[in-house]
């Protein structure tokens, strides 16, 4: 239904489809979502408002940028059913992991972003029902503030940037974070 996949794949074999980068997406917005409502400014006045909470955009819409990192960001927008179909990739990622409900509950402590810009953060706002107890960290915070917060909760599982899992490995090394689970096991 997107007028700028119509356009762009139409009369096309499968193996002839055009590659469409976030350039493209978002120089071309207004043809590319399939909805009215999701004009790129509003979006992104949307996104520079959000807090920390899930808030949707007009009651309906997850709306979350990349990270830019590439050199150009980008804007999407989930509906319940999109992303429905995201948490449960989420959670079968998870399961991979072993991180299924379980009594009594694990206690997972992520050390990512708190803003609700980012995806890692809705998905754990999205996810966070009671089964698990759940710490989440900003990554952006001083590492000994950190392992202090990790120290007191005693976390079964530690999830996070590789970025700021490795400044607590060096905590942890340095003999400044201890962290073993209630039931002992430690820090997977």
């Amino acid at each position: 239904h997107s007028p700028l996949y119509r356009e762009l794949y139409a009369g096309r074999a499968l193996d002839d489809l055009p590659t469409v980068n976030k350039d493209v997406l978002m120089e071309r917005f207004a043809e590319w979502v399939t909805d009215p409502r999701l004009g790129l400014g509003a979006l992104e006045e949307h996104v520079e408002n959000l807090g920390t909470d899930d808030a949707l955009f007009a009651g309906e819409f997850r709306v979350m940028p990349t990270g830019g990192t590439s050199g150009r960001r980008a804007i999407h927008a989930f509906d319940r059913a999109e992303w429905t179909e995201c948490l449960v990739a989420f959670v079968r990622w998870s399961e991979l992991f072993g991180l299924r409900p379980k009594v009594p509950r694990l206690r997972i402590a992520t050390v990512m972003t708190t803003g609700a810009k980012h995806m890692t953060t809705r998905f754990n706002l999205s996810t966070n029902v009671g089964v698990h107890r759940s710490l989440r960290l900003d990554a952006g915070s001083p590492a000994a503030e950190q392992a202090r917060a990790l120290e007191a909760f005693r976390p079964d599982v530690l999830l996070g940037y590789s970025s700021a899992i490795g400044l607590l490995a060096c905590e942890a090394l340095d003999g400044r974070l201890r962290v073993e689970s209630e039931a002992g096991r430690g820090t997977r």
